[in-house]
């Protein structure tokens, strides 16, 4: 298998749903507000962003490849994802059934997208980084360290402290610390999600004629009672979990909508709900407030409406 080395953080199989056969989709700079038309392969990516730079977590698991991640755990996901959006955005007059399985695999695909962008890197590093410096590191450290000084010959507080410096300092070794979320298979956190949002009701908003959804290099948000825009999480309280999925067809889960109906199924039924443009526009809106620096529309003219924005 070839080394790839341009690493897509939103995957190019869920771009392609917004572009044309050619696999070209318009492209909007918040900070310019021009529009150019480019392929999916030219955006949403950086250089090796996905390669470790160590061996220390890839020993662990017993992979002596740097670029498993990208060669290896999101292939499963970039797969399955162009059948399942299919299947998942089926028109239908009222529903469409789904299994369980097959919903909980693909809210697991939406996920890694959402874990994969660089607002979601660069939380985790802040994160970490200030848990090293935090009183709790210490507490959770002081344990080990008098075992530590009888049985190793190096000094573990000295250990301890050029670890934090280079963590701190290095950007290697921080991308490293993000990367290792990804060699687990199915981390608690994840399935600790999907079960969330399996416990709701699913809809599927299609949009009228003549109105498109548009999407972003930050795909999909949470959206709070107070407007606030989460790019993860927040589903521990009141929510609504928003996913362009096409230009035609948004994912659409609501707190205030639990479906206890369907625990002890095996499927799920999504939703169908024909919307209209105000609703479509409230959407598109807060994908652009939510996105890092670029929309994406199947046509341009869906994006004209941001070319002035003030706060681009």
């Amino acid at each position: 298998m070839s080394t790839p080395k341009n690493h897509h953080f939103v995957p190019e199989v869920y771009l392609k749903e917004f572009a044309n056969s050619l696999k070209q989709i318009f492209s909007l700079r918040k900070k310019t507000s021009n529009i150019n038309i480019k392929t999916v392969g030219q955006i949403c990516y950086k250089p090796n962003y996905f390669k470790f730079h160590s061996n220390d977590y890839l020993t662990i698991h017993n992979i002596n490849d740097h670029y498993y991640i990208e060669k290896n755990v999101f292939k499963k996901h970039e797969n399955s994802f162009p059948k399942l959006v299919k299947k998942v955005t089926e028109p239908s007059i009222s529903a469409t059934t789904v299994s369980k399985s097959e919903l909980a695999f693909f809210f697991e695909i939406l996920i890694t997208i959402k874990k994969r962008n660089p607002t979601y890197r660069e939380r985790i590093i802040s994160n970490y980084k200030n848990y090293l410096v935090s009183d709790q590191f210490r507490k959770d450290t002081e344990a080990g360290i008098e075992l530590a000084k009888s049985i190793d010959k190096i000094d573990p507080v000295e250990y301890i402290e050029n670890y934090i410096n280079e963590v701190l300092t290095d950007e290697n070794k921080q991308s490293d610390i993000y990367l290792r979320r990804f060699l687990d298979d199915q981390s608690a956190n994840t399935q600790g999600v999907i079960n969330k949002l399996l416990e709701h009701r699913i809809y599927m908003y299609h949009a009228p004629f003549g109105s498109q959804f548009i999407t972003s290099d930050n795909p999909g948000f949470t959206l709070l009672p107070n407007g606030e825009l989460l790019y993860f999480g927040g589903l521990s309280s009141e929510f609504k979990f928003i996913f362009p999925l096409t230009p035609k067809c948004c994912l659409f889960i609501s707190h205030a909508d639990k479906d206890t109906e369907s625990k002890y199924l095996i499927s799920k039924n999504i939703n169908i709900i024909h919307t209209d443009k105000l609703t479509v526009d409230l959407i598109n809106n807060c994908t652009y407030q939510s996105a890092i620096d670029k929309v994406f529309a199947y046509d341009k003219i869906f994006l004209n409406h941001f070319k002035n924005d003030t706060n681009s």
